[in-house]
């Protein structure tokens, strides 16, 4: 079935291809996107190109969600940007819950083995080889941290600790310390990926 395009006269939100130097991030943003992450995400969009914009305030001139895709986009290419309107007290909501929102879906195990099955991985960068590589074995996911202390939050079902999983966290002082103690679990052989937080 083709996808049946209506246009609105109002246009809440608009498609717009921007070069990255034009676009403010949002100083609120409380997710921050260590280096491994930024290389994941310009391996990505180099593979696939583009599968999602960035979504961006023109009543505050600010990013909304996109902050690792700006950060991880070619500088000298424009970037695809949904734009819309939103108030101060709205943008915050929607910083706040965005990803939030996203986290709280649960994976099907099966779904995804059978999709990763269906790829072929001849001519894929080795960051997205990687991240599928990761996404093929289950216990190399680590739950996200809650923020808080040093184990995951057991009463939020966005942070849930999965069964039959064994997880450890480690709290770095700094990006550079964090980038270090992943590139030594992983030479050691040991699944593991990088979660940033703000406190």
């Amino acid at each position: 079935m083709a996808l049946k395009i209506k246009r609105l006269r109002n246009k809440p939100l608009e498609l717009v291809w921007a070069m990255p130097e034009s676009i403010r991030g949002n100083p609120r943003n409380w997710r921050k996107h260590p280096e491994a992450q930024r290389e994941a995400i310009a391996a990505s969009i180099d593979s696939s190109g583009w599968a999602g914009a960035l979504l961006y305030n023109a009543t505050t001139e600010r990013l909304i969600d996109g902050h690792g895709r700006l950060e991880g986009a070619d500088p000298t290419q424009p970037v695809p940007v949904l734009v819309g309107r939103w108030s101060e007290d709205q943008e915050r909501v929607v910083l706040a819950q965005l990803d939030t929102i996203t986290n709280m879906a649960e994976p099907d195990a099966d779904a995804l083995s059978a999709l990763l099955d269906e790829i072929d991985r001849t001519d894929l960068d080795d960051n997205v080889a990687s991240i599928l590589a990761d996404l093929a074995n289950p216990s190399d996911t680590t739950p996200p941290s809650d923020g808080g202390d040093d184990s995951p939050s057991s009463n939020s079902p966005t942070n849930a600790a999965p069964t039959d999983r064994f997880t450890v966290i480690a709290q770095c002082s700094d990006e550079a310390e964090q980038e270090t103690a992943y590139s030594l679990l992983r030479d050691a052989g040991i699944a593991c990926r990088v979660i940033s937080e703000v406190q």
